[in-house]
């Protein structure tokens, strides 16, 4: 039986408006795909136009304000963007997500969106 491939990894990185998953809106998106060797295969990045004011504290924390979202893409066509790009050409990718903002543990999760 041959030996099953390592996984590939699709690693996330968010900016937000806020901590709160209810009222808060994603407003930059980075995911890098790495290959079974660790290296980077394929990368993207985007703004994502939040349809909110960016709190100052946040302009402050991230360095993207108002100005830098204007004319960038809503989150459905930012994530529309990403499938194709990052999360298609990799069978069921492993993504790592972690939070420094919370106490739990970093969760290792199977992507659905290979099924």
């Amino acid at each position: 039986m041959p030996a099953a491939a390592p996984p590939q990894l699709v690693v996330l990185d968010t900016e937000t408006t806020g901590l709160d998953p209810e009222r808060d809106r994603i407003i930059d998106i980075g995911a890098v795909r790495l290959g079974p060797d660790l290296e980077v295969r394929d990368r993207f990045v985007t703004l994502v136009d939040p349809g909110v004011p960016i709190p100052l504290f946040i302009t402050r924390l991230a360095g993207i304000a108002d100005t830098d979202v204007r004319g960038a893409p809503a989150f459905p066509e930012a994530f529309a963007a990403l499938r194709p790009a990052i999360l298609t050409p990799c069978p069921r990718p492993l993504l790592p997500s972690s939070s420094c903002s919370t106490p739990r543990p970093p969760v290792w999760t199977r992507s659905a969106t290979a099924s």
